[in-house]
């Protein structure tokens, strides 16, 4: 048996992240409130607090194994997840 976790689920943890941005397929953790990025007229700025670093998505489970799928990332960037 197999249960989806999107990344809009209530049962995820973002911690470290100012505010979220949902899409219909994801959500993507700001280090500023998206919704007044407006009043921060510098798109370097933006750019920077588009970058997730720090933030950690969480659940709490009694399972045995874990399957988790992540996007592949470009050759030189840093793991998108570590485990702890």
């Amino acid at each position: 048996m197999s249960t989806f976790v999107g990344p809009d689920d209530s049962r995820l943890g973002w911690y470290g992240a100012i505010s979220l941005q949902r899409t219909t397929h994801s959500v993507a953790p700001w280090r500023l409130p998206v919704e007044r990025l407006p009043l921060y007229p510098f798109e370097e700025l933006w750019r920077q607090a588009s970058m997730p670093a720090g933030v950690r998505v969480a659940f709490r489970s009694a399972i045995p194994s874990n399957i988790t799928r992540l996007p592949k990332m470009p050759v030189g960037l840093p793991p998108l997840c570590q485990v702890l």
